[in-house]
């Protein structure tokens, strides 16, 4: 699956998405340029066609279209090495989350794969150096890869963006959760969640709200191995409590893998709500815990601190 913004499009009511095959020579070599320029692999790279989708001024579902997003994804092959380029427009992306279909549960969030709200700079930020133009060399590269970045130009990216000099909020502030506030000091500045969220300023929760929280679990039981098993956890954060579960389980190792149920307690106590002076796990510990007892992705949000820079 390829998914330049991972989100519930509805076009219903705003917007239009296009999709096209072409073979035009000036289509196909402003592709070839862009790629040759940014991959070594790409040298001798001479595409057969490029396949483009644009999804251009779409809303959320439910046929919304006070907010719309547009940005386009780009794949071209020469029919053994395949490469895929997204563009997102300036100031293309304005919502993350649809209105969600299921009125217990919430929409799927463009953030869930990324684990994070950054999503929403990614028409400012690269992995090229152009700002919106993201590239990707794709397909079965290695045993264990399939996606490499560009290797011929130093990465703009999220990863960099925080500079090792003070910044400003004008200059980095989009570092910032959009339920964050930016304040400039003498030198640099912080990003600190807003009253109605909790986290370290770079990422925010809202407070009470339900987390769905996502991730692998690898180790051994009995001998038996567990190799990238699926962890899914519903944290009810307001009250310290959580539904924990593995899947893709061998079933030899069944009714053994109850001993890891202590995982949802982790998990419930990395995310509970703060009272009084009684803190949780990530107050305590940071995100280190977690390295301790499963390999995880998580969103990295912390009780009572702030990001600044420096």
């Amino acid at each position: 699956m390829i998914a330049p913004l991972y989100s519930d499009v509805d076009a219903r009511e705003a917007g239009n998405i296009w999709y096209r095959e072409t073979s035009d020579p000036a289509s196909v070599a402003r592709a070839t340029r862009e790629l040759q320029d940014h991959f070594s692999s790409a040298k001798d790279f001479t595409p057969t066609g490029v396949f483009i989708v644009t999804w251009d001024g779409v809303g959320p579902f439910s046929q919304r279209k006070d907010r719309i997003n547009t940005y386009q994804l780009v794949i071209t092959t020469n029919g053994q090495d395949s490469y895929a380029m997204f563009h997102y427009a300036e100031g293309g992306i304005q919502w993350l989350q649809g209105d969600g279909k299921n009125p217990s549960m919430p929409d799927a969030e463009c953030r869930e794969v990324s684990g994070t709200d950054q999503v929403r700079n990614l028409d400012k930020w690269s992995n090229n150096g152009t700002p919106g133009v993201w590239m990707y060399r794709i397909g079965q590269l290695a045993l264990d890869e399939t996606v490499q970045p560009p290797d011929l130009l130093s990465s703009d990216s999220s990863s960099t963006r925080v500079k090792d000099e003070p910044g400003s909020c004008a200059l980095d502030g989009s570092v910032c959760h959009s339920h964050s506030e930016c304040t400039d000091y003498t030198p640099g500045f912080c990003c600190s969640c807003v009253d109605t969220h909790f986290g370290n300023g770079l990422n925010c929760l809202k407070k009470d709200e339900p987390l769905r929280v996502t991730g692998k679990v690898i180790g051994k039981i009995n001998g038996v191995e567990l190799v990238d098993a699926d962890l899914h956890s519903y944290v009810l954060t307001a009250e310290g409590r959580t539904y924990t579960a593995i899947s893709r389980v061998p079933s030899a190792i069944g009714y053994d893998i109850q001993s890891m149920t202590s995982l949802g307690v982790g998990v419930a106590w990395l995310f509970a709500k703060s009272v009084g002076e009684a803190p949780n796990g990530f107050s305590v510990s940071g995100e280190w815990l977690f390295g301790i007892l499963i390999n995880i992705m998580i969103y990295d949000a912390t009780v009572n601190k702030t990001f600044c820079n420096p």
